[in-house]
């Protein structure tokens, strides 16, 4: 998996969800919705905002959904 930075992403283009998920591992995952010129993709980012400790260099970097984020779909 990669993580972005968010400086290295269009944030313009994300919207913020109520999802969310846990990972044993990493922690609470926040996730986001692109919005792009061929319709939306929910949920196809997610972020760390605040990861375990073990983890931490993650913290609000941002990854995306291989199988959602695709080029027909941008």
């Amino acid at each position: 998996m990669i993580y972005f930075p968010r400086d290295d992403v269009a944030m313009s283009f994300l919207d913020k969800t109520d999802s969310s998920t846990r990972c044993p591992f990493k922690g609470s995952a926040s996730y986001y919705t692109i919005q792009s010129s061929n319709g939306v993709i929910p949920d196809a980012v997610w972020s760390y905002e605040n990861p375990l400790k073990s983890i931490e260099e993650i913290a609000g970097y941002l990854a995306f959904v291989e199988a959602l984020v695709t080029v027909e779909r941008l």
